[in-house]
């Protein structure tokens, strides 16, 4: 049984019956795509273009994310 819940920022799945695992994947760059014409996105800084996605779900599952 999956429980699907998602907003502008986040993405939930609740699975059932299985052990639940969180890890953090840091210094993910974020890049923009798909702009309209004469927009241009583009990061302060460096560091403010990387960011730490966290991630949890069922442990067999998220063991073998690779970013």
């Amino acid at each position: 049984d999956i429980n699907k819940v998602a907003s502008e920022n986040n993405i939930s799945l609740e699975m059932a019956g299985r052990e639940e695992r969180y890890t953090a994947f840091e210094n993910i760059r974020v890049s923009a795509e798909n702009l309209s014409a004469g927009y241009k996105a583009q990061a302060l800084s460096q560091e403010d273009s990387m960011i730490t996605v966290v991630v949890s779900g069922s442990a067999d599952i998220i063991e073998k994310l690779v970013i």
